[in-house]
């Protein structure tokens, strides 16, 4: 039986507006603060890559960070990790998203591993219908940044 938990914050970093967001597991709570005089529309808008990512992209220009924790066990292996992705739109349509495991700490029977996980590289489209509904696609790559006994070794 393999256990799973995960926790996730997402933060934006925008004109005058500060939005975290957590979750964990089924419970998620959300809660945002305005700096200055700022629109509720500018919401951030987060990815959940074991979950769901949505097509549509930050706003133009805003920066968006969101990290978090996972953590994977089973009888004979653990891993925990902290991921992390920066997603900055250039326009409505396009964007780029960076991410990976800031740390991973991985045992699977008596090894045991620890270092910077590995990154990946997106370039994505979307295709806005209205305010609720679009389509996207994405094109990335993974960059082989984490050592062989944490990541694939390879590029993807």
């Amino acid at each position: 039986m393999t256990h799973r938990t995960r926790c996730s914050v997402a933060r934006t970093v925008g004109a005058g507006l500060a939005a975290a967001t957590l979750a964990s597991g089924a419970i998620s709570a959300t809660a945002t603060t305005t700096a200055a005089e700022g629109d509720d529309a500018d919401a951030i808008t987060p990815y959940r890559p074991s979950v769901s990512s949505p097509a549509q992209l930050p706003l133009a220009g805003q920066i968006e960070l969101e990290f978090g924790g996972l953590r994977t066990r089973s009888p004979d292996a653990r891993r925990a990790s902290l991921p992390y992705q920066f997603k900055l739109a250039f326009s409505q349509e396009w964007g780029v998203l960076i991410g990976g495991e800031a740390q991973v700490w991985a045992r699977d029977g008596a090894t045991s591993s620890r270092g910077v996980g590995d990154t990946t590289l997106t370039l994505k489209r979307a295709w806005i219908v209205d305010d609720a509904s679009a389509f996207g696609m994405e094109l990335g790559a993974k960059l082989p940044t984490a050592k062989d006994s944490i990541g694939s070794g390879k590029a993807d």
